[in-house]
């Protein structure tokens, strides 16, 4: 009887250390599992553990990692660092935009520019034709002046009616600024009435056109 009881004994002492050794083994697996990063014992295992009776005594009450602190203000100083980037990117991309939109207005300012520059050559050149066309008239009515007023009025009824009204005008305003008789009433009754009176209608026409005009 007495040795029955001792070998139950020794059965019960080596299983007790067989489930310590076993503890022992987990617990140093699920330390070395954490250690490679490849479990999360402070956050995951360790809280379910730590409920298991028996484990309280055996699990530390608390794990930190000792690089925690100095991990936290790494993460902090990343997060800075993209807000700053952040910043940074939107900054540059408003300025792209700045940027497409002034050259957008350069691109209208330059054609505007070119085209007044046009239409200041037209209007140049209108000027100047006009000057021009002023001036040949300017000769012509001196030369018809000059001339015999029978031939004067034959050349004249072949021209177009409004040239001949241009010249016939030049005529009155030479005549008035170095105070003589105009001479064109005699070349109007030179010509045949219906060519005198198609020309003074006309005249009559334009000039009440230039005072409209100039009103």
């Amino acid at each position: 009887m007495i040795k029955r009881k001792k070998t139950r004994s020794e059965i019960d002492k080596r299983l007790i250390n067989l489930v310590v050794l076993n503890i022992f083994l987990i617990a140093s697996g699920i330390l070395w599992l954490d250690y490679m990063g490849l479990i999360n014992f402070k956050e995951g295992v360790f809280p379910t553990l730590a409920k298991i009776p028996g484990f309280n005594f055996i699990l530390p009450k608390r794990l930190e990692d000792p690089l925690l602190l100095a991990k936290e203000e790494y993460r902090k100083q990343e997060l800075v660092k993209k807000m700053e980037w952040d910043q940074l990117k939107d900054k540059q991309e408003k300025l792209e935009v700045l940027k497409t939109e002034l050259e957008e207005k350069e691109n209208s300012l330059k054609e505007q520019s070119d085209r007044v520059k046009e239409k200041e050559l037209e209007l140049d050149k209108k000027y100047s034709d006009q000057d021009n066309y002023r001036d040949r008239i300017g000769q012509q009515a001196k030369y018809f002046v000059s001339m015999r007023p029978e031939d004067a009025v034959n050349r004249l009824s072949n021209m177009d009616d409004l040239l001949v009204i241009d010249i016939l005008k030049a005529i009155e305003k030479k005549a008035l600024e170095e105070g003589k008789q105009s001479i064109v009433p005699y070349f109007l009754s030179l010509m045949t009435p219906e060519k005198a009176s198609v020309i003074q209608r006309k005249m009559t026409i334009v000039e009440e056109d230039i005072k409209g005009t100039n009103f």
